[in-house]
């Protein structure tokens, strides 16, 4: 590299550390002579709820309507030698009013291909304000190795 473009890479990197500094300067301070009007405060956006570590799970579908108000507290799989998988799922109400909703299971064998059985209809399923509950089933097959579980708001 020749000394004109180290010259200029010098240059360039002072001035974008100005121009950065310049960009994380403090407030001006309001001078005395300022109205004695309180400053504005800026409006924040409300945060979003907080997530649940079971959030980025891809065996929850929770439709839209219902993102806000239940969330999949934990979930835990049990298949031992020899039996059926079983499941549990933690749901948690956010609100502070009684939520009523549907859900349903399907069931998915080692290789991510669902299971042929018979899925049914969707379950009602109803939390008290702020409750935990859980949702526990058995896979009605014994190649079931993983499951899917979606959520809905009632239609009653």
């Amino acid at each position: 590299m020749g000394r004109s473009f180290k010259s200029w890479a010098r240059t360039a990197l002072a001035a974008g550390w100005v121009v950065l500094a310049g960009g994380c300067a403090a407030p001006a301070i309001p001078s005395r002579s300022a109205p004695s009007t309180p400053p504005a405060r800026p409006l924040l956006p409300t945060p979003p709820p907080p997530q649940s570590p079971a959030a980025a799970d891809q065996r929850f579908i929770i439709a839209p309507e219902l993102e806000r108000v239940i969330r999949v507290v934990s979930v835990s799989l049990t298949n031992p030698p020899g039996a059926y998988l079983k499941i549990q799922v933690n749901l948690q109400n956010m609100t502070g009013t009684l939520q009523k909703f549907s859900y349903r299971l399907e069931w998915f064998d080692k290789d991510g291909a669902r299971l042929p059985v018979d899925e049914g209809e969707f379950s009602p399923w109803t939390l008290a304000p702020h409750e935990e509950s859980s949702i526990a089933a058995t896979a009605p097959a014994p190649a079931a190795a993983d499951f899917g579980i979606a959520f809905v708001p009632s239609v009653n």
